[in-house]
């Protein structure tokens, strides 16, 4: 008997003693033919008609501005809050994160106080008509700064000296 004979008796030994793999069979048909099944319904709900009711659920301009904002203020005061937990854990970090946070809103304040003070200015229509009535009615203040530069004014006789 050579090896090839003892292999392939083997082999037959096993499958006459391994139970009928039928039942495992159509157990694994009938789960794949289930999930195809289930896959396919949900390609044809996402792909398919997601993609026509999609467009309802779109936000417009003005919500996706608010979302932006919303969005860039929420990372601002996540890192900041992160910041000043940081310094919890550095001597001296609780005073140097009071001092840093009361500077940024002074400055901020400050930004929001130019702002509003510049706001009138360009509000200004830009018609050229109304650009003219304007400048027409604004005395121009350009002969007050340059006029020392040009003549002193101890020549114009404004600054005489007391005798």
């Amino acid at each position: 008997m050579g090896i090839w004979e003892f292999i392939g008796s083997t082999a037959e030994t096993v499958k006459q003693n391994a139970p009928d793999t039928t039942p495992l069979k159509k157990a694994c048909v009938n789960s794949y033919t289930y999930g195809s099944a289930a896959v396919t319904q949900i390609d044809q709900a996402v792909r398919i008609n997601g993609l026509y009711k999609l467009g309802q659920w779109m936000p417009d301009d003005e919500t996706k501005s608010k979302i932006g904002i919303y969005t860039t203020k929420f990372a601002k005061n996540a890192g900041h809050y992160a910041i000043q937990e940081g310094y919890k854990l550095i001597p001296g970090g609780v005073a140097f994160s009071n001092i840093l946070t009361k500077t940024l809103d002074d400055v901020k304040h400050e930004n929001v106080k130019s702002e509003k003070l510049d706001v009138p200015e360009n509000k200004i229509d830009k018609d050229p008509e109304d650009v003219i009535r304007v400048f027409m009615m604004k005395e121009f203040f350009g002969t007050r700064f340059l006029d020392d530069l040009m003549v002193h004014e101890l020549a114009r006789g404004k600054g005489k000296k007391p005798d």
